[in-house]
């Protein structure tokens, strides 16, 4: 059961990141006008760097992905561990996992339904990276989506893979 933990939570992990890496999404416009006031300044900082956590790379091998991260504790627990180089571990020819060393902030609920890039806790510390689409029963919290997965069951192979997961640059 512990081993079936720690692959769903590669898995998740895995999925999250190679969502996030493979389609990235235009930076946003920079405003022309400047804040006038020292909070304005501090809200835009603030809003500029929440764009910033909110997207991370992936890197398997030479392959590069991106992903959408939910906006979350678990997601910005996460940001907070980058960059993380790992082994995910292969599970069910559908997932790849890691298991963190301490629990990180979770809210499980049954998605009902695993999708392709998906990054996702189980069990509090197991990250869970998704290359298939499958029907769940168990329960993950949501850390983000690859964006384009679009050769994401390649990168990953068979066995286990090395994954990088980094904050993507703006």
């Amino acid at each position: 059961m512990k081993n079936r933990k720690k692959i769903i939570l590669a898995c998740l992990l895995v999925s999250a990141f190679l969502t996030i890496g493979c389609t990235k999404s235009g930076s946003p416009e920079k405003s022309a006008s400047q804040p006038e006031s020292a909070a304005g300044q501090t809200e835009a900082v603030q809003n500029a760097s929440k764009e910033i956590d909110s997207h991370i790379k992936i890197s398997v091998g030479r392959h590069i992905f991106y992903a959408t991260l939910e906006h979350n504790d678990m997601a910005k627990a996460l940001v907070e561990k980058l960059p993380l180089t790992v082994t995910m571990t292969e599970l069910n020819g559908n997932e790849k996992y890691y298991r963190f060393s301490s629990p990180l902030p979770s809210a499980d609920t049954n998605p009902g339904q695993i999708r392709t890039g998906e990054i996702m806790l189980f069990n509090g510390d197991y990250i869970v990276l998704f290359y298939k689409d499958f029907p769940t029963n168990y329960r993950y919290t949501k850390i983000g989506q690859i964006e384009n997965t679009d050769g994401l069951p390649e990168a990953l192979g068979s066995g286990n893979a090395a994954v990088t997961i980094e904050r993507d640059s703006p």
